[in-house]
């Protein structure tokens, strides 16, 4: 469960696993050297990206990593401020 508290846990586990027939993984660089590759996971309300920057494909060093998640449900924290 990591960081997240057990209640929590629960309903997105249940929002993962209902929304699974509806979920896509894509990936776009190279197969042979971890960590060069950009992918993203998009589901009806959930959508994860991970995007390394700054790579040197000659010297095989990654400078760093972007990573991003967004719950489509309580985007950009609307829910939160009850704004339509």
């Amino acid at each position: 469960q990591g960081f997240i508290n057990d209640d929590d846990h629960a309903s997105k586990k249940e929002t993962v696993l209902d929304e699974l027939d509806d979920t896509h993984f894509g990936w776009w660089g190279p197969q042979d050297a971890p960590g060069f590759a950009y992918f993203r996971i998009s589901a009806p309300s959930t959508v994860i990206e991970y995007a390394p920057q700054d790579t040197l494909a000659e010297a095989r060093e990654q400078g760093h990593a972007h990573s991003m998640y967004r719950d489509l449900k309580n985007d950009y924290g609307m829910a939160w401020i009850g704004a339509e």
